[in-house]
């Protein structure tokens, strides 16, 4: 006997702890991109991975401060990745 698949349909998912603090996100962009967050238990974003409506990916990295590393890979194939300091500023970048 085949079993049937149940499906969950929704624009945009938050996944809280036990406290209430959304440590999760999946959302879907107004412009047709899609994002999927993750939270300490601060619920201070700290990973977040996007793809576009282009077709672009980007992963990036967040500390207390924000942003710290990020890399990306575009519609054709060609990747970056760029770390950043402590105040946002690039220190390396490669292509």
């Amino acid at each position: 006997m085949a079993t049937q698949t149940k499906i969950l349909t929704v624009e945009g998912l938050q996944i809280t702890d036990a406290k209430g603090e959304v440590r999760a996100r999946i959302i879907v962009t107004p412009y047709g991109g899609v994002g999927f967050s993750l939270a300490d238990n601060k619920g201070q974003s700290r990973a977040m991975m996007i793809v576009s409506s282009d077709g672009t990916v980007s992963f990036r990295l967040f500390d207390d401060k924000g942003i710290r590393a990020g890399m990306g890979l575009k519609p054709d194939g060609s990747p970056g990745i760029t770390l950043f300091d402590e105040k946002g500023k690039i220190i390396w970048s490669a292509p």
